[in-house]
């Protein structure tokens, strides 16, 4: 779990410095989600998340999103996923991932960019185990506001 969260916080570093990046674009941001998880024991629980991260653009159309933050409940989280622009004009895309804690994969649509941001939509699949935080699934909605250098 350490190696994990060394990993996503080094991805989201190198990439601050423009690591696979192209053109120069700036692609940081603070993202807040709110969502609700089905656990095992048949209810529904709330849960939101405040990240930061980035996401990286490769030359073939390959999108890398890397996160991290704090969660309620769970005290931290993070994300990491690959994708592909779904119109690259308007930036909006979608990713599939892995959340390593609570352990969830994960499938994610970037709404088109506005001037401040995106919202995004995911939905999460979980085992229902204590590493998933006892969670089946988690529907979230969320919004990211770009950083500026």
């Amino acid at each position: 779990m350490k190696k994990i969260k060394h990993f996503l916080i080094g991805l989201i570093l190198l990439s601050s410095r423009g690591f696979a990046q192209t053109g120069g674009t700036q692609n940081g941001y603070i993202e807040w989600n709110v969502g609700l998880a089905y656990l095992i024991y048949g209810t529904a629980f709330p849960g939101t998340s405040v990240l930061i991260g980035t996401r990286l653009d490769f030359k073939n159309n390959l999108l890398l999103d890397v996160e991290a933050g704090v969660a309620l409940p769970g005290y931290g989280t993070g994300k990491l996923g690959i994708g592909s622009y779904i119109d690259k004009e308007n930036k909006s895309a979608f990713f599939v991932g892995i959340r390593p804690w609570p352990m969830h994969v994960y499938l994610q649509i970037n709404m088109p960019e506005t001037k401040i941001g995106q919202c995004i939509i995911s939905g999460e699949l979980g085992n229902g185990s204590e590493t998933s935080l006892y969670s089946m699934a988690i529907f979230n909605f969320g919004y990211r506001w770009k950083l500026k250098r």
